[in-house]
């Protein structure tokens, strides 16, 4: 099983990535 800290690294990770999409998308970079 993962261990708490390797969960909280993907927390972290995924909610960046993300917030990219997002960035992208408003900025009209990603349709």
């Amino acid at each position: 099983m993962p261990s708490q800290a390797d969960n909280a690294s993907d927390g972290i990770f995924n909610g960046y990535f993300h917030g990219l999409k997002i960035l992208c998308r408003n900025a009209g970079i990603v349709s």
